[in-house]
């Protein structure tokens, strides 16, 4: 993709110009707390930026890279990604709320306490990636993969985990409704299923 790109040198002027930004390489920039929202970007990649308290709300964003980047507090409420990358970002407490995801990877990512609320993942992947004390209450999941990801403290309260693969993940004391409903259907291994028996009112007594 890169090798289509022309580098853009002062991105926060060009926002202020324009509301369509395409083919862009975006390196080495301090973009905090820019304002991106309504706007819509297609092929841009955005390498070794801060863009901590930026504002996606209600931004398009199509085959849009995030490359070892500082979105930290971060908003995408309301966004629709698509055929995106997030790759080494940091993004502590960033917002997706009601925002729809398809095609969107995270690897080796840092989203501890990120919210996903009401959004929805389409045929998304969370590899290598810290989802600690995130929430993904009343979300929508379609063809998710997850890898060697983190999910401690995690709320999934409202959102069917049916066809949801957590066996080569971390799965400790995560959020759900009342008897566990959410998870039937979700693939666990033996460890994570001896603790999770708990949670839907299990009581194992002999695993010989």
């Amino acid at each position: 993709m890169s090798e289509n790109l022309v580098l853009c040198e002062d991105f926060r002027s060009l926002v202020m110009q324009e509301e369509y930004l395409s083919f862009l390489l975006v390196k080495d920039q301090d973009l905090s707390r820019i304002d991106l929202s309504v706007c819509f970007l297609e092929d841009v990649m955005f390498q070794d930026c801060v863009l901590s308290e930026t504002n996606f709300q209600q931004t398009g964003l199509d085959r849009v890279y995030f490359i070892d980047c500082d979105l930290t507090n971060s908003s995408f409420s309301d966004c629709r990604l698509n055929d995106c990358r997030f790759m080494q970002v940091k993004a502590l407490g960033s917002e997706f709320s009601s925002a729809v995801l398809d095609r969107v990877a995270f690897t080796a990512c840092n989203l501890r306490y990120a919210n996903f609320t009401s959004a929805s993942l389409k045929q998304c992947s969370l590899h290598e990636t810290d989802c600690t004390e995130a929430f993904f209450p009343e979300c929508k999941f379609a063809e998710l993969a997850l890898n060697q990801s983190i999910f401690t403290k995690t709320d999934f309260s409202r959102t069917p985990l049916s066809g949801v693969d957590f066996s080569s993940s971390e799965l400790e004391s995560i959020h759900l409704s009342e008897g566990a409903p959410e998870l039937k259907g979700a693939r666990v291994n033996a460890m994570q299923a001896s603790s999770l028996a708990l949670l839907m009112g299990l009581v194992i007594t002999d695993w010989a």
